[in-house]
């Protein structure tokens, strides 16, 4: 995983350089039950950069830390980057994303592709919907490397309340064009502003994805407690 570190850190540093990028940094404590039950230290960036009206960016990055005993129990590395042109109404978009997952025995995932994205406000919910056609390459601990096209659907959900509360809901389903191999992702975020730019946070998560790991089960959830800073 090194050679993907400095990759990752020009990317950060690179879209920091623009005037219009915003972001939150969070770190929590993570309860995990599923595969094994565990708690671990959760770090996350999200970064989002307006380049011109038509054009905006995403980069997301995650790790996961556990250890006891001497033995490291949970150690995920995961990130995403995506590209919107014209994100009002309908509007085509790039994706690339990377993971590895020491817990549910994922050397390397990693899929990227384009497609089509919806966006929406009117209703006072701040809403994207997008489907993509992606190729994934999958190499996972016991088994031969997956490198097949796949399917992607996911809606976000966003809305700030008057207490200055924020929420997230993100649902995310993948499938392989070919096979029955499907994972579907749900993770619903709230947190509330403690003092100026710092925020507490509070983030459940559900994931499924079928599996022909042996050791490794199909249903991961997660409750993450921990704080949240404004950049």
């Amino acid at each position: 995983m090194k050679r993907f570190v400095f990759p990752i850190l020009f990317c950060i540093l690179s879209i920091s350089l623009f005037s219009q990028t915003t972001g939150k940094i969070s770190t929590s404590v993570n309860y995990q039950t599923g595969n094994t039950e565990q708690t671990s230290i959760t770090g996350r960036l999200d970064l989002d950069t307006k380049f011109s009206n038509e054009i905006e960016s995403n980069l997301n990055l995650q790790t996961n830390y556990g250890e006891q005993f001497g033995r490291v129990f949970d150690r995920i590395y995961k990130g995403s980057f995506e590209l919107d042109v014209d994100a009002d109404d309908f509007y085509p978009l790039l994706f690339v994303s990377a993971e590895n997952n020491v817990n549910r025995k994922i050397d390397l995932r990693f899929n990227g592709g384009d497609g089509f994205g919806y966006a929406d406000d009117k209703i006072g919910v701040d809403s994207k919907t997008s489907v993509m056609l992606l190729w994934e390459y999958s190499d996972m601990v016991g088994i031969e490397p997956i490198s097949k096209p796949m399917v992607s659907f996911r809606t976000r959900l966003k809305k700030k309340l008057e207490s200055g509360m924020s929420t997230r809901l993100v649902l995310l389903m993948q499938k392989y064009l070919t096979g029955d191999v499907y994972r579907m992702t749900s993770t619903f975020s709230m947190s509330y502003p403690v003092y100026k730019s710092l925020s507490f946070l509070f983030t459940a998560e559900h994931r499924y994805e079928t599996v022909q790991v042996q050791g490794v089960k199909p249903n991961d959830f997660s409750t993450m407690f921990g704080l949240e800073f404004g950049i």
